[in-house]
């Protein structure tokens, strides 16, 4: 679906959406900057209102029956809660082998995800499993942050029909 398509399918939709009633100004420039403070982890940046932006985000895209952005969004939600657990677990000197097996598992589990609902290509989806095959973390977590930047292409003409709409919904924010 090109960017055109989903900004006449917007226009035709009830303007009671999650790209109304932002607070002020400065989250208004925030969430519709860059796609980068969207997406990335809320717990990165203090003072950041990220995890209601990706919500929105989210909502704007189940609202509008965008299912394919829906799950790269959900991918990236799942590689950053790995990340989570891969820096918990290979910050500990003493790893176990159950936990980088369960580690190992998890990332099995978002591959397999990534394979079945994601527009990679077999050289996305190749690279991925080359590194879950070397049973390395270090592998799993560049392979995967390679993914993030793919999925973010992905995700970008949704983001900009979501920043179109944000600023048209809020654009008394934007000359007061």
């Amino acid at each position: 679906m090109s960017y055109q398509d989903i900004v006449a399918m917007m226009a035709s939709l009830d303007p009671t959406d999650p790209c109304s009633s932002v607070k002020t100004r400065e989250q208004l420039d925030r969430w519709t900057h860059q796609i980068e403070l969207l997406l990335s982890d809320p717990n990165t940046i203090e003072g950041h209102d990220r995890p209601e932006a990706r919500e929105r985000f989210k909502m704007f895209l189940e609202t509008r029956r965008l299912n394919r952005a829906s799950k790269v969004l959900e991918y990236w939600e799942q590689v950053n809660e790995w990340n989570k657990t891969n820096d918990a677990y290979t910050s500990t000197p003493s790893v176990d082998e159950k936990a980088i097996t369960n580690l190992m598992s998890e990332a099995r589990t978002i591959i397999q995800f990534a394979s079945e609902n994601l527009n990679f290509t077999c050289a996305q989806i190749e690279l991925l499993e080359n590194a879950l095959q070397a049973n390395d973390p270090a592998s799993v977590r560049a392979a995967l942050e390679t993914s993030l930047t793919d999925a973010k292409e992905l995700l970008k003409p949704q983001y900009e029909a979501f920043r179109k709409t944000l600023r048209e919904n809020n654009s008394h924010l934007l000359y007061n």
